[in-house]
């Protein structure tokens, strides 16, 4: 990327990753009348596709509608356009010295890692669609800046497309994958868009994978994770319907993970042990 001010911080990203990317230093606070723009120097190939997200996780401190940071694309590296996700805001005009005048923006404080999801199937065939982050900060130093702003911490960040042709559905899966922990239960995790018809999730296994039964339902929102305490000895198969209000019903893939107690069973001999 190009932008000098951004840096990779040690403070630790989303899911306890090592680092994650931000306009300032971890620990730090941004400065005030702040222009800080980072470019990706690649581009994206949307040529053909049917549909395109860009997906990352974030968490900030920032001075609400005053300070803020807009995710901005380009087809031809001169004019910018300042893209809406799941929680931008669009504050019109400049009340109250706000500073966001109508334009797609992320601000205020959120504490906890939250995912940012952007549409940009209205850039399907573009064959080389640029990214940037532009963060902005005013010139009152008076009220959070100097104290909290610890400015915006960007981790995972994916650009996901397809070429398939798609239908309208209440969700779609962007991963569908499974795990055996140590202690012998399997974790499910998934990630979905989904739109304001969605209802639910509901977690389905099998052992033979043709008769599913139901094990659990998540009605939350991401991350979405599920926890199989009592995994079948062997295959288990498992997949994910998705419920809409119009109680219409979409599936997962299937994935497969495999539990083998033969293998993680303990012989102590003689019995009983003596010293040893």
């Amino acid at each position: 990327y190009t932008g000098a001010d951004w840096v990779f911080t040690t403070s630790g990203g989303f899911g306890g990753s090592a680092k994650a990317l931000s306009e300032s230093a971890a620990g730090t606070n941004y400065t005030a009348q702040s222009i800080r723009i980072v470019q990706y120097n690649g581009t994206f190939n949307l040529t053909g596709t049917t549909a395109a997200y860009l997906s990352f996780w974030t968490r900030h401190r920032a001075e609400n509608f005053r300070d803020k940071l807009r995710v901005e694309v380009s087809t031809n590296g001169t004019t910018w356009v300042a893209i809406a996700g799941s929680t931008t805001v669009k504050e019109p005009g400049t009340l109250d010295a706000a500073t966001i005048n109508g334009l797609p923006s992320l601000t205020g404080i959120r504490e906890n890692w939250t995912r940012e999801i952007f549409d940009l199937s209205a850039y399907n065939g573009t064959a080389a669609l640029r990214l940037r982050f532009n963060f902005t900060s005013d010139n009152d130093v008076s009220t959070f800046e100097g104290e909290l702003d610890d400015g915006f911490y960007i981790d995972e960040l994916k650009v996901i497309s397809t070429t398939t042709p798609l239908i309208t559905l209440g969700a779609n899966f962007l991963s569908f994958d499974g795990k055996l922990l140590k202690d012998n239960t399997v974790e499910l995790k998934w990630d979905a868009v989904v739109d304001q018809k969605h209802r639910y999730f509901e977690v389905e296994k099998s052992s033979d994978r043709q008769n599913f039964t139901a094990i659990g339902r998540i009605e939350g929102t991401d991350p979405y994770k599920l926890i199989d305490r009592d995994p079948f000895a062997g295959n288990n198969y498992y997949r994910i319907k998705e419920v809409d209000a119009d109680g219409k019903e979409m599936y997962s893939k299937i994935i497969n993970v495999v539990y083998n107690p033969s293998l993680l069973s303990v012989s102590l001999y003689p019995n009983p042990v003596i010293n040893e």
